[in-house]
């Protein structure tokens, strides 16, 4: 029996079997700036986006928010070997957004993140976030 693990691992006959099938299968990003109710950046905030749909099946990624409160969260797809026929440019994935502390997040909101064959093309989708 083969356990897949979401980091690309995959267990089996006791021995991990690293995922090298080639390039990821596509890219993408959310970014955006967290502000407090009166309108002023909150910088050192965590960002992660997570608990995305299939293909991605988990977890796209994190980003800690600089001090004009901006953030940009990046993430890939799995390669092609998994990903199969998988067209990039036209992929949109449903995920969540969570804003703050790892396990008791102060924001919590769906995204949908468009994917781009290439790192180049991504254009992220945009999020502001106002925290309590």
């Amino acid at each position: 029996m083969i356990a897949l693990l979401a980091l690309g691992v995959a267990t089996g006959c006791g021995r991990d079997i690293i995922d090298d099938w080639g390039p990821p299968a596509g890219y993408g990003a959310v970014a955006g700036v967290i502000r407090d109710s009166s309108g002023m950046p909150k910088p050192n905030i965590l960002v992660a986006v997570s608990i995305c749909r299939d293909p991605l099946g988990g977890f796209l990624g994190e980003a800690t928010a600089d001090q004009a409160g901006r953030y940009r969260v990046d993430g890939h797809l799995a390669p092609i070997g998994v990903a199969g026929s998988l067209n990039a440019d036209t992929l949109r994935v449903g995920c969540e957004l969570f804003v703050g502390p790892r396990g008791a997040p102060l924001v919590r909101d769906t995204v949908t993140v468009p994917f781009s064959r290439s790192r180049s093309a991504v254009r992220p989708t945009a999020r502001d976030v106002i925290i309590p």
